[in-house]
């Protein structure tokens, strides 16, 4: 499987419905070296913030690393309510390393739908140039 897409960029989706009161984790494997070049997290109307959503890359034998810190508060999760981000990446990952999305619905009476995309660039891999580097 790693050889059919070591010359494409993929998405990996997440799309679940969290119930209230819950958390959850939802976990793809990376296919082959590459690189992940955008985080997109969609929060629907009405969600009132209720859900907290980190995206974590789990690097064999290492420390898991956050794909998003908040600057304003240190926070590793996002939440939202009719947003829609979209993050600009450089992040290496490797064949069988995991993404993760950890999601907690804090709301006590409604369940809210989660909707995350991960571009993985395995075209060239994770030694691909990257623009601006000479």
């Amino acid at each position: 499987m790693a050889g059919r897409t070591k010359d494409k960029r993929e998405p990996i989706i997440f799309r679940k419905s969290i119930p209230h009161g819950t958390t959850d984790v939802l976990q793809e494997r990376i296919k082959a070296d590459g690189t992940i070049e955008e985080m997109r997290v969609r929060f629907y109307p009405g969600q009132q913030k209720a859900l907290q959503v980190e995206v974590v890359v789990e690097h064999k034998g290492q420390q898991a690393e956050y794909l998003y810190t908040s600057p304003a508060t240190g926070e590793k999760y996002l939440s939202g309510d009719d947003d829609y981000f979209v993050f600009p990446l450089t992040c290496e990952v490797e064949y069988d390393d995991f993404v993760k999305i950890r999601v907690v619905n804090t709301d006590a009476t409604y369940d809210y739908d989660l909707a995350v995309d991960v571009l993985v660039d395995y075209y060239g891999g994770k030694n691909r140039v990257i623009g601006g580097v000479l």
